[in-house]
């Protein structure tokens, strides 16, 4: 994998930077009236950097096996102003009790927490 080696810090930099750059090659020439952002896993890094951007106010945000077990992912799923879905699995090593009850006061976001079910089942 690419990022094999990055330390966490560094695998947070890389992932926004990667998917922020590839954000703007596709709208750079290109406007749309509503934005769904989907981000698995990894993926939810990104989230919170994106639903920052300009013209993303009103984006629709799915967040499936979010990385909940990282401060920065879950802090941003818990400021987040964006209408949203969480999708996780109680048996996905990401998930904890504790951090996700976090993530459901967030009125913003629907959970779904999904028994038996763990991070890899989630497609």
């Amino acid at each position: 994998m690419f990022y094999d080696g990055f330390s966490f810090e560094e695998l947070g930099k890389a992932i926004k930077f990667d998917v922020n750059a590839v954000l703007d090659y596709v709208l750079a020439d290109k406007s749309y009236e509503n934005y769904y952002l989907i981000g698995k896993s990894l993926g939810t890094i990104a989230m919170g950097s994106l639903l920052d951007r300009d013209g993303f106010e009103n984006a629709k945000a799915i967040w499936m096996t979010p990385l909940i077990h990282r401060d920065d992912v879950l802090n941003e799923m818990v400021r987040c102003k964006n209408k949203g879905l969480c999708i996780i699995g109680d048996k996905d090593p990401c998930y904890s009790k504790e951090r996700y009850d976090r993530v459901v006061e967030n009125s913003n976001i629907t959970p779904r927490l999904i028994p038996l079910v763990n991070h890899d089942d989630v497609k």
